[in-house]
């Protein structure tokens, strides 16, 4: 093995154990929890409750002592014990700040479920910027912003960091997809066959964590057997290639892409081939 695959070997490593306190979460912390029923900081907590979570909940609401019987805390500051995760539902504005904090608290990952960032023109870029900014110099990942999160199936972690409402069965396959609403698509239809799901990760403006990285990450997950990948397009194609070619020696990955066309979209919704590539694997 020469320096430059030494060195590259070190990387992926590196990048996966950062990625654990994403996949992995022991306690996670919902920035935004909310009282409200169907809120996001709502259903967020409900969900992690309902499939079985095995770690601990900490609902941070500075008005509320408890959300859905659960203690509450004003602050992340004020939650004993460490924070491997955090979920951020804030309004845009105020996210940089408290992404400062979580770095500050030690959070090594945070997932955005906020809108209002770059898919909102100049202002929401800035404010992207600036927390991007503020997580460099914390030492904190994003997933999102304005996206869905991750589950994980595990038996013996139960992670719905999610606000859907498919509860997918312990499986083979991890999914990833840069469109929420494919990939709950791709999920429904996993659960509809009978079939199931290891790791799912949707990860919105994919500002900072990207789809290679998760990629990267399913690849030397021992569990997952096959990779089910949606993109719009990718913020460096060079990378990904890198990745998928690595991966798919270990598992195979089924990508998809959005058409260019009304039609090409149309057509990758289409999801009938999904039970002939799938069902062989499981």
């Amino acid at each position: 093995m020469n320096y430059q695959e030494v060195t590259k070997k070190k990387e992926t490593q590196k990048s996966d154990h950062e990625l654990d306190s994403l996949f992995k979460p022991k306690a996670i912390a919902i920035i935004g929890a909310s009282t409200k029923e169907l809120s996001i900081g709502n259903v967020i907590i409900k969900n992690l409750v309902h499939y079985g979570y095995k770690g601990k909940i900490f609902p941070i609401n500075p008005k509320e002592p408890e959300v859905r019987n659960i203690k509450a805390y004003p602050t992340i500051f004020d939650v004993p014990g460490d924070i491997d995760l955090a979920h951020v539902i804030i309004p845009a504005k105020m996210v940089p700040q408290i992404i400062a904090d979580c770095g500050k608290r030690g959070i090594k990952s945070v997932i955005i479920n906020s809108a209002g960032f770059s898919e909102m023109g100049e202002e929401g870029m800035a404010l992207q910027k600036a927390f991007l900014a503020k997580a460099k110099e914390g030492g904190v990942r994003i997933f999102g912003p304005n996206c869905q999160g991750i589950i994980n199936s595990d038996p013996a972690l139960r992670a719905y960091c999610d606000f859907t409402f498919t509860f997918p069965e312990p499986g083979a396959i991890s999914v990833v997809a840069l469109s929420g609403g494919v990939g709950a698509i791709i999920m429904q239809s996993l659960f509809d066959l009978d079939i199931g799901m290891r790791i799912y990760a949707s990860n919105g403006n994919a500002c900072d964590i990207t789809i290679s990285e998760v990629v990267n990450y399913y690849g030397n997950d021992p569990e997952t057997k096959a990779i089910i990948l949606y993109t719009e397009g990718f913020h460096n194609p060079r990378e990904f290639m890198e990745v998928a070619k690595i991966v798919a020696k270990k598992k195979p990955i089924l990508a998809m892409k959005a058409g260019r066309t009304a039609e090409g979209a149309k057509g990758l919704l289409t999801l009938v081939p999904l039970r002939a590539l799938i069902l062989p694997l499981n």
